[in-house]
C-alpha cells in the first residue's frame, strides 16, 4: 500500500511539474506588426535605425540561436496590394519544394523544402491596413524539434498594422 502511494504521489509530481513547465508568451510590437513569442526568445532589430517605410527583426532563443526573421514595408512599394495576387506571385517561386501553401482573409503561408540547402522554411505574408509585413522561419530538419513547437502560435499571433 505505501508503494502504491508513493507511485500516486510520484505521478501527481510529475504532472504537476510539466504543468509548470509550460511555456509562456510575450507579445511584441516593435513597429508595424505584432507578434508572439516565447517569453524565452528576445527580438533585436536587424538595423539600427529603421525608417518609416520598412522595420527588419530577428527572433533568436536563449542560446542565441535565430528563430525567425520578421520583415514589414509600406505597402506602396509592393506592384499590388491585394493579397490574392501576392500569393499568386509568390508560388512562382523556384526556390522553394512547396509543402503546404494557403490563403485566407488578407494572409498567406508557403511552406517546404529550400531545394539549394535542404532546410524547411515557412513564410507567412500578412497584409494590414498601411504594411505588408512578412514572418520567415528557416531550419535545418535536426532543429525540427526546438522551432516547431512554437510554429503555430507565432504564425497565428503574427499581424500587419
Amino acid at each position: 500500500m505505501r508503494f502504491f502511494r508513493f507511485i500516486i504521489i510520484v505521478f501527481i509530481s510529475i504532472g504537476l511539474f510539466s504543468f509548470n513547465q509550460k511555456e509562456q508568451y510575450k507579445i511584441h510590437k516593435p513597429c508595424t506588426f505584432t507578434v508572439k513569442l516565447p517569453s524565452s526568445f528576445s527580438m533585436k532589430a536587424m538595423e539600427e535605425e529603421n525608417n518609416f517605410d520598412y522595420c527588419d527583426y530577428v527572433a533568436k532563443t536563449k542560446n542565441g540561436k535565430q528563430v525567425a526573421e520578421f520583415h514589414s514595408l509600406v505597402k506602396g512599394r509592393f506592384p499590388s496590394e491585394d493579397v490574392k495576387e501576392l500569393y499568386t506571385e509568390a508560388l512562382k517561386t523556384n526556390d522553394i519544394e512547396i509543402t503546404y501553401k494557403t490563403q485566407k482573409d488578407n494572409w498567406f503561408v508557403i511552406s517546404g523544402i529550400v531545394k539549394s540547402n535542404k532546410k524547411i522554411y515557412y513564410w507567412k505574408r500578412s497584409v494590414g491596413k498601411y504594411f505588408i509585413s512578412d514572418l520567415n522561419i528557416e531550419y535545418p530538419k535536426e532543429d525540427a524539434k526546438l522551432i516547431e513547437p512554437y510554429l503555430g502560435k507565432i504564425s497565428s499571433s503574427f499581424v500587419s498594422d
